[in-house]
């Protein structure tokens, strides 16, 4: 794994979206990790370590990354002759910066791995439903959540806008201004 890297001498470099997701690569793999956004910023202003042959570079969520990061950090990587690592679904929610870069890489190279084993869920039934779902089988690892509650099946747009609103209202009031809904569409 990544402690094996590192001991041999490779410089392991986390990156990811966003903070949140950063936050999550170092919490389940040990490496430092950071948005890709600082990442640039660090690169650009000369404070980020330099990319070399002895480094892997792994991306998390790269579903998630647009076409512009995605476009910096190859660049980099391949002038250095470091190695990259992208690790996030082809077929997830496409990047808010815009494009489809993942989705782009495998169309041309052709190569990528399928989920076998789940590890940031660590209760069985979430695990059992991600695998569902890599399967293709959206709906049956839907089915799962709202099963146990982590899902609401409401009919209508109207009466989902409500379900929204009463929900951000209620998490307000038990965690203050600090809330957010992300929607598909306003």
């Amino acid at each position: 794994g990544v402690a094996a890297a590192e001991r041999s001498g490779l410089r392991v470099v986390g990156l990811a979206p966003s903070w949140i997701a950063a936050d999550e690569l170092a919490k389940s793999t040990g490496i430092e990790a950071q948005a890709i956004a600082r990442w640039r910023w660090d690169t650009a202003q000369g404070r980020a370590a330099p990319l070399d042959a002895r480094t892997v570079v792994i991306v998390d969520e790269a579903g998630m990354v647009g076409v512009r990061d995605f476009a910096a950090i190859t660049e980099a990587v391949s002038a250095a002759g470091a190695k990259l690592i992208c690790l996030g679904d082809r077929r997830q929610r496409q990047s808010v910066a815009g494009g489809a870069a993942l989705r782009a890489v495998h169309d041309v190279v052709g190569r990528s791995a399928i989920l076998e084993e789940v590890r940031r869920q660590e209760v069985p039934w979430q695990q059992a439903a991600s695998k569902v779902m890599v399967a293709g089988d959206s709906e049956a690892g839907l089915r799962a959540y709202a099963r146990h509650n982590g899902v609401d099946l409401v009919s209508g747009d109207d009466a989902a806008r409500a379900t929204a609103l009463e929900r951000w209202r209620a998490f307000r009031e038990r965690h203050s201004d600090d809330v957010l809904i992300v929607t598909r569409r306003n």
